[in-house]
């Protein structure tokens, strides 16, 4: 089970909660053995946020549970899309969030980022992921996942299909993995 949101995090005592149901995921012949938290990682830049997901993690692993966080920063489409991001929000959502994760998460994590928005971003992403490589972060841990614009599958077609073959081709040439999006490309949505 992944919990995505919105921002779950914002939630995270509840989450805490989630562990004393986990019987009744058995009645319905579902066998909760993985839980995955995707957060954009704000919160986390607050040491007692940490500490906290931390202590939620420790719950569910003594409950029999595998707990992993991904991160995958998101920025206020407006702004990000339209090239009007300033250097500190660009610096707050891709490096402060990480700095607790990597002194003090004991658990797997993830990194997931939106590809092909504009070169600014995709620079900042690219610098990131060098960053994680010396860190020793697997390159199957981190994804890129392609730009989805306001109507992919009407007017917006060809920007998606170009998005989805340049973060594919661009995913390879990294050698980190490629997200689709499938709700979108089987009209789930």
């Amino acid at each position: 089970i992944t919990i995505t949101g919105g921002e779950p995090l914002h939630f995270i005592i509840q989450l805490k909660e989630l562990v004393n149901h986990l019987d009744e995921f058995k009645e319905y012949n579902i066998d909760f053995k993985m839980l995955g938290i995707e957060s954009n990682g704000n919160l986390l830049s607050s040491i007692d946020n940490l500490l906290e997901l931390i202590k939620t993690f420790q719950i569910f692993k003594r409950a029999g549970v595998n707990p992993h966080l991904t991160i995958s920063p998101k920025i206020d489409s407006e702004s990000c899309y339209e090239n009007q991001l300033s250097q500190a929000e660009i610096n707050n959502m891709y490096y402060k969030v990480y700095e607790n994760l990597e002194n003090y998460f004991p658990f797997e994590n993830y990194y997931k980022y939106v590809w092909n928005i504009n070169p600014k971003v995709n620079k900042l992403i690219l610098d990131h992921i060098d960053r994680l490589f010396k860190l020793n972060v697997k390159p199957d841990h981190i994804f890129l996942m392609p730009y989805t614009p306001k109507d992919p599958l009407g007017k917006d077609k060809e920007i998606w299909e170009k998005s989805k073959d340049i973060t594919a081709k661009d995913a390879l040439k990294f050698g980190v993995r490629y997200s689709p999006r499938i709700h979108i490309d089987r009209k789930l949505d």
